[in-house]
């Protein structure tokens, strides 16, 4: 996993997600004390590894989840460890005369019976025409063994 630091703030980009963007990194692990760190997963997108984008509000949401739980089992968490999560949905997207109902249909059974801090953001439109949302989360974990990410 590609991994860039500060002296307190890891980088990572899991390599399944595709190559790294040149701006910014998939998460970030921020070490709240010798046990504990938190973690911020960015903005994530409907964009497979491949680069393809799936048309649809529910193919691109299972997408995004995807990349979510790639993050999370990059530092050895799940969505039980989720404390915030944040969604952002276009015009386009909301609307679906069932969207809330279709946005939560999608999002308990990924959820698990975990129920994060949440916002939900309608925005006219994200960083290309072809996404229809984009999801971030920040988790809380464990630390691992000294010196590793999480």
């Amino acid at each position: 996993m590609a991994a860039a630091t500060s002296p307190l703030i890891t980088f990572l980009d899991p390599p399944s997600l595709g190559p790294p963007h040149p701006v910014f990194c998939s998460l970030s692990v921020i070490p709240l004390s010798d046990s504990v760190n938190q973690v911020n997963i960015s903005g994530q997108v409907a964009q497979t590894p491949t680069g393809d984008v799936p048309e649809g509000l529910g193919p691109q949401m299972h997408v995004i989840l995807s990349r979510i739980t790639t993050c999370l089992e990059a530092v050895g968490a799940t969505v039980h460890d989720i404390s915030v999560f944040k969604y952002y949905f276009t015009e386009k997207a909301r609307d679906r005369e069932d969207f809330l109902p279709f946005i939560t249909d999608i999002m308990l059974p990924w959820l698990q019976g975990s129920r994060p801090a949440s916002s939900a953001l309608i925005v006219k439109a994200l960083s290309q025409p072809e996404f229809l949302c984009e999801f971030e989360a920040q988790v809380v974990v464990r630390a691992k063994a000294a010196g590793s990410a999480s």
